[in-house]
C-alpha cells in the first residue's frame, strides 16, 4: 500500500481510512465516508476531481449518479485495500471494489477500472505474474465498457508509444498502469517515465501499487511519509492480507 503514496499523501490517507474501516467487525459505510470527507477539512493534495467527488458526498449525503457532474473520472486507487482483504475471494473482490469505487467514481468506465486494478493487484499479491487473463475475464463476464476491455485484451502487444499517460480518464490510466507492470521490469524507471510524461497522481499511485504488489514495497523507492504514517500503513497492509473475509 505504501506505493499509493506516489500519488500523494491524501490518496494514501483515503486508502488507509478504508483499510481501517474494512477491518471493523462490520463495515460502517457512513463512518468511512465521513472520515474520507474529513480529509477535505485540512490542506491536502487530492486530485481536484476526487476532492470534488468527496465534497459532493459531504454536501448531499449521496454519491453522484453516473453521468452527473461531481464524480471523479480517473482511477479510484483508494479502494486498493479491498484487493488485500479479498485476494482469495474473487466475488467479494469484484463486488466490494465496484460498490466502494462508485461512491466517488460513478461512471461505469471508472468503477470497472477500479475493479480491474484490484483484480490485477490481487493476482500479483498471490505471487502470479500473469494478470491479463483474470482482468479480461472479470471485465468480460460483467459486461464492462469496451473502452476498458479492449485495452486490457491488447495489453501484451500494446507498444509504449500507444499509451497516453497524461490522459486522466480511467480507461487510459488503467492501460498505462497495467502496461508498466507487464512490460517495464524496472519500477524506478517506469515511475520516473510516468512523472516525466505528466501522468496524473492516481495513475502514478496505481503503477507504484502494482510494482509493490509484484516486487515488494522497497522496489518503488522512498515515499515521503513520517515514521508514524509509514508504520500505520505497513501494519494495516499486513493485517488486511492476513484476515479472511469469512472470519
Amino acid at each position: 500500500m505504501l506505493g499509493l503514496g506516489s500519488g500523494g499523501t491524501a490518496l494514501l490517507e483515503l486508502a488507509t481510512i478504508l483499510g481501517e474501516e474494512l477491518l471493523a467487525p462490520e463495515l460502517d459505510l457512513g463512518r468511512a465516508v465521513g472520515r474520507w470527507t474529513g480529509v477535505l477539512a485540512a490542506p491536502h493534495d487530492l486530485p481536484p476531481d476526487v476532492a470534488d467527488a468527496l465534497g459532493f458526498l459531504r454536501d448531499r449525503g449521496a454519491p453522484p449518479a453516473p453521468g452527473d457532474s461531481g464524480g471523479a473520472a480517473g482511477l479510484a486507487v483508494h479502494v486498493a485495500p479491498v484487493a488485500l482483504l479479498t485476494a482469495d475471494t474473487p466475488a467479494n473482490l469484484l463486488s466490494g471494489s465496484w460498490h466502494l469505487a462508485a461512491l466517488t467514481h460513478p461512471s461505469p468506465e471508472a468503477t470497472w477500472a477500479a475493479v480491474a486494478l484490484n483484480v490485477a493487484l490481487a493476482r500479483l499479491l498471490q505471487g502470479h505474474r500473469d494478470f491479463v487473463a483474470d482482468v479480461t475475464e472479470a471485465l468480460r463476464s460483467n459486461e464492462a465498457p469496451d473502452a476498458l476491455l479492449s485495452r486490457v485484451r491488447r495489453l501484451p502487444i500494446t507498444r509504449r508509444g500507444e499509451l497516453a499517460p497524461a490522459v486522466p480518464d480511467a480507461a487510459r490510466a488503467l492501460e498505462t498502469a497495467l502496461w508498466l507492470s507487464w512490460h517495464e521490469p524496472k519500477p524506478l524507471r517506469g515511475l520516473a517515465w510516468l512523472a516525466d510524461q505528466g501522468a496524473p497522481a492516481p495513475t502514478r499511485a496505481a503503477a507504484a501499487a502494482l510494482y509493490g504488489a509484484h516486487r515488494g514495497e522497497d522496489a518503488t523507492g522512498e515515499v515521503s511519509l513520517s515514521a508514524v504514517q509509514r508504520a500505520r500503513v505497513v501494519v494495516l497492509a499486513d493485517r488486511l492480507s492476513r484476515v479472511s473475509p469469512a472470519a
